[in-house]
């Protein structure tokens, strides 16, 4: 059976769907050909896989530019706390700004995280005192500078969270399965049933 993966649109992604999507993330310039001989498939079936996988938005394939590169000089992290009745609204709002590239709904102690890019102290602070204390229904702003950044990364798919969990390559098949056809594996023996032969 397929292991599968849903999107946001119900579409089911399976391995070789997931195999490809970690390749193009390592390197979007990768061409189809190279990929469908890291995989062993044609290259009709890499096109036409990366083709829907961009129609149907599960992936898109664009430069990602280091802001701090651009001339932006303030990135920061904003917390906002919004009363209830005004969440879904104050979202809305708050993600039309030029200046916000991330925005989340969460839980725990404010109601959503931002995360903008502002070209200088000056420039942040308008945006706090004038556009963002407009939008209705805010309670409480805290913000955080980010100082250096460490870390910053595409989320990888599930198939190349479970290949390095099990300490193997999550473009090829670990040593508990079996390869049929691409996009296609079986368990060949259960973890217990190698130890209980292992006794």
């Amino acid at each position: 059976m397929d292991p599968q993966i849903g999107s946001k649109n119900g579409a089911e992604l399976d391995l070789l769907d997931a195999q490809i999507v970690t390749l193009l993330q390592e390197d979007g310039r990768r061409s189809n050909t190279d990929i469908a001989r890291q995989l062993s498939v044609n290259e009709a079936t890499v096109r036409k896989r990366i083709d829907r996988l961009v129609d149907d938005k599960t992936i898109r394939i664009s430069a990602w530019a280091d802001p701090l590169k651009l001339g932006y000089q303030t990135y920061a992290n904003i917390e906002i706390l919004v009363h209830p009745p005004f969440l879904e609204q104050a979202a809305a709002m708050i993600a039309q700004f030029p200046e916000i590239f991330f925005l989340g709904i969460c839980t725990g102690r404010f109601d959503i995280l931002a995360v903008g890019l502002f070209v200088s102290n000056d420039h942040m602070y308008e945006f706090l005192s004038g556009r963002l204390a407009n939008v209705r229904g805010i309670d409480r702003v805290s913000t955080s500078h980010i100082i250096r950044t460490l870390k910053r990364d595409f989320p990888r798919s599930h198939s190349h969270a479970v290949g390095h969990a099990a300490g193997g390559d999550a473009t090829q098949p670990t040593a508990a399965t079996t390869k049929h056809r691409p996009g296609r594996i079986t368990k060949s023996h259960s973890a217990a049933a190698l130890k209980k032969r292992k006794l």
